[in-house]
C-alpha cells in the first residue's frame, strides 16, 4: 500500500481503501511518501513552502514559545514576526 504525507501536519498515513488513495492522490493536502522517507513528488503548493514540522523546529530553535496545536497560518505568523524583529534591529 502507498504512504501519504498530509502536508499540513507533516503526518504520515497508510490508507487500505483503493478508493481513499485515489482521493489522496488528487489532492493538494497529500504527497506521496516512500519507504526509505524521502517525498517521491514535491508536495503541491509553493515552492520552498515549509511543513509544520520545520516551522515548530525554527520557532524551537529561536526560543519562541507556540501551542502545541498551533496551525499552520499561526506559525508561520509567529517565525515571521520574529524574522522582522531580528531584521529591525
Amino acid at each position: 500500500m502507498k504512504k501519504f504525507m498530509d502536508n499540513t501536519t507533516g503526518e504520515i498515513l497508510e490508507p487500505q481503501s483503493e478508493l481513499v488513495i485515489k482521493q489522496m492522490e488528487k489532492s493538494d493536502r497529500y504527497s506521496e511518501y516512500t519507504e526509505d522517507n524521502k517525498i517521491s513528488k514535491a508536495p503541491k503548493g509553493e515552492e520552498g513552502e515549509n511543513t509544520v514540522k520545520e516551522l515548530k523546529a525554527k520557532l524551537d530553535e529561536l526560543g519562541i514559545e507556540y501551542s502545541k496545536s498551533a496551525k499552520k497560518a499561526d506559525l508561520e505568523a509567529l517565525l515571521k514576526e520574529a524574522e522582522n524583529k531580528k531584521s529591525s534591529r
